[in-house]
C-alpha cells in the first residue's frame, strides 16, 4: 500500500505559491525517537534554465509521486524556495530555505 495517508495538499499548496520543491528528506518516528530512512529511489532534477513556472510543475510532480511511492507512515519532508531566492541567476546562495513536514 502506498504511503500516503492523506492528501498531499502541502505539495500543492506550495505549488500554488509557486514554490518549487528542491528536494524531500524521509522520516520515521519510532518508539518516541525520529530518524531518517532511505527515500522512493526515485532521481529526479530540474533543468534551472527552464522559466520558474516550468520549474514549478515539474517540481509538483515529482515530490507527488514520492509521496504516493513513500511506506505507509513515512513523513516525507519537502524544502522548497521561493522565486525570489534567485541563486541561479546571480549565484549566490538563497539565505534561507523553508522546511516543512507532511505525513502521507
Amino acid at each position: 500500500m502506498a504511503g500516503r495517508t492523506r492528501s498531499p495538499s502541502s505539495i500543492n499548496d506550495l505549488a500554488d505559491h509557486t514554490q518549487v520543491i528542491l528536494h524531500s528528506q524521509f522520516w520515521q518516528v519510532d518508539a518516541g525517537r525520529t530518524y531518517g530512512v532511505s527515500g522512493t529511489g526515485l532521481d529526479w532534477e530540474l533543468d534551472w534554465t527552464e522559466p520558474w513556472e516550468h520549474l514549478v510543475e515539474e517540481s509538483r510532480t515529482w515530490p507527488l509521486l514520492e509521496a504516493s511511492e513513500a511506506p505507509a507512515g513515512i513523513i516525507v519532508a519537502p524544502t522548497w524556495i521561493d522565486e525570489r531566492c534567485d541563486f541561479v541567476n546571480d549565484w549566490t546562495s538563497p539565505v534561507i530555505l523553508s522546511f516543512s513536514i507532511a505525513m502521507y
